[in-house]
């Protein structure tokens, strides 16, 4: 089987996860192939805030979003603290030592960011087409033909249950898997509110999952968050019958931040 995972955005704290997940799902599928994509900004937030028990701190100092933006406004813009990443050669090293198969990615200006936001149609929260630009963008320019399954995730994220390949080969086309919990108690729901951190698909139907943004959906753009947004296009996906299949797995996923000064 081959799998393929990418990762997009920011990284913030991907150097303490990708080792991780790939691990996860080489005991949990077995004998398989792993290749691992990317497209990261060349700058990064490193959040501190930790709403819930499944925000877990690194021992990595890191930079409060909300210091001089006690509203949100500036966050909700992406205009608040960032830093410079770590060199693109550092980063494949991460990749290729977590064991993966093969790695490619790229890195861009967070110049295109801000234009993407400038010119947003997310008038609630302006940042939700850069983060869907990103998803898109490294789904589009590595191919997920050749590909069994896909996963996308966070580059802050891990995941500690991964489907097996039984599960696995028994749906293999057109075939969503949602990830079951948003949150400590709050579960994902098609058409109202889903986990936009990690989710996993067949290779057939993965970058229509990952074009949430490129829909003139008013009801989409009307949004003011990724849970609220991914869901609605996963259902319209499933109308479309573009999906034609899903179900709810849980990831057990933990969000690794960083620790406050």
């Amino acid at each position: 089987m081959k799998i393929a995972i990418y990762y997009s955005g920011c990284i913030r704290s991907l150097k303490h996860v990708v080792k991780h997940n790939v691990d996860v799902i080489r005991n949990s599928v077995g004998d398989c192939e792993i290749h691992t994509f990317y497209s990261f900004w060349d700058v990064t937030d490193k959040p501190v805030e930790v709403p819930d028990e499944w925000c877990v701190p690194i021992p990595e100092y890191g930079l409060d979003r909300f210091a001089e933006d006690s509203t949100g406004v500036l966050e909700s813009k992406s205009q608040n603290n960032f830093v410079s990443i770590e060199s693109e050669d550092e980063i494949k090293k991460w990749f290729i030592e977590s064991g993966s198969d093969y790695v490619d990615g790229e890195i861009e200006s967070f110049d295109i960011s801000k234009k993407i936001i400038e010119e947003s149609k997310f008038f609630k929260r302006p940042k939700l087409t850069s983060q869907y630009y990103k998803i898109h963008r490294v789904a589009k320019k590595y191919s997920s033909e050749k590909f069994d399954f896909c996963l996308r995730i966070r580059g802050d994220v891990i995941i500690n249950s991964f489907p097996d390949g039984e599960d696995l080969s028994e749906n293999s086309k057109s075939f969503l898997l949602i990830n079951e919990y948003m949150w400590p108690g709050g579960r994902s729901h098609i058409g109202g509110s889903v986990n936009e951190m990690v989710w996993c698909s067949s290779s057939n139907i993965f970058l229509d999952t990952c074009s949430v943004h490129l829909p003139d959906s008013e009801g989409i753009f009307n949004d003011s968050s990724g849970e609220t947004v991914t869901a609605r296009h996963f259902q319209n996906l499933l109308d479309a019958d573009v999906v034609k299949s899903y179900a709810y797995f849980n990831f057990n996923h933990r969000s690794l931040r960083f620790t406050k000064k």
